[in-house]
């Protein structure tokens, strides 16, 4: 019963986002907005004393993971396999410690997230910039 319940949490927050999208009130992936609130409140939940499938629970961190390590591939445009690697390890870490609340380990893996994405982010400054596309960024630049 608790997993078609959190389906149906997923799904009504997930159609909620996708109308706040709309309404251009902001803009952020629905599913990872939906998935994310569901496993937030799991969480909360959980610190109040409820019962909570911790199955579930890992299942919705573990695809909030992944699915920031592609967004941050998307954003950087490309990424190594040890920076993914990296990205996808960290973030497994600091859920584990939030299903098994381990908050040392959770804040551990979190922080260790945060610090690759870091790096990966500096690496992809203008200085990374193909020779072909120094001009262009050299006009844009100087254009305004």
């Amino acid at each position: 019963m608790f997993f078609y319940a959190t389906i149906a949490a997923i799904l009504v927050l997930t159609v909620l986002v996708y109308l706040l999208n709309r309404a251009n009130f902001f803009r952020v992936c629905s599913i990872c907005a939906g998935i994310a609130g569901v496993w937030i409140g799991l969480v909360v939940l959980r610190l109040a004393g409820r019962s909570v499938d911790p199955v579930v629970l890992a299942l919705l961190l573990g695809g909030s993971v992944v699915g920031a390590m592609y967004l941050i591939e998307k954003e950087a445009h490309e990424l190594h396999l040890y920076q993914k690697t990296g990205l996808v390890l960290a973030g497994f870490a600091g859920a584990y410690g939030i299903v098994v609340e381990s908050w040392v380990e959770a804040a551990l893996g979190i922080l260790a997230f945060a610090l690759l994405y870091m790096l990966v982010r500096r690496g992809t400054g203008r200085h990374d910039a193909a020779p072909a596309n120094k001009d262009l960024i050299k006009k844009m630049e100087d254009c305004c």
